[in-house]
């Protein structure tokens, strides 16, 4: 009983369309999924050995093993990562970070492949 009644509390509401949100004749396409909002707690801090900015936070061995670290959180959540990483990325990084990202990955549609390599 109690199981049934928390599956149908989490149920997701149907994404109300264009014509319920702007009125006839402007429907739109775009939904934006409950995951698309979903921040994993637990995403590593943008550090490794040598680029140690936060020292309370964990310092991975190098870069590779944080963008291993990261892949696995975000999709032990649900999310993938090919679509959530730009989203996801800047959240724990310092501010000269985020501006090289800003700079050099914000708005370029990369998989996570591409990214990584």
């Amino acid at each position: 009983m109690f199981l049934d009644e928390a599956q149908a509390f989490c149920v997701s509401p149907p994404m109300p369309t264009g014509d319920i949100i702007l009125g006839p004749g402007h429907a739109t396409n775009v939904s934006h999924p409950r995951s698309a909002h979903v921040i994993p707690p637990d995403l590593p801090t943008w550090q490794w050995q040598g680029n140690i900015w936060r020292k309370e936070a964990e310092a991975h061995d190098s870069v590779e093993d944080l963008l291993d670290t990261f892949a696995l959180i975000v999709e032990s959540n649900g999310l993938s990562v090919d679509s959530s990483w730009s989203r996801l990325v800047p959240i724990k990084m310092n501010r000269d970070q985020r501006s090289w990202f800003n700079e050099v990955l914000k708005g370029r549609n990369l998989v996570w492949s591409e990214l990584k390599s």
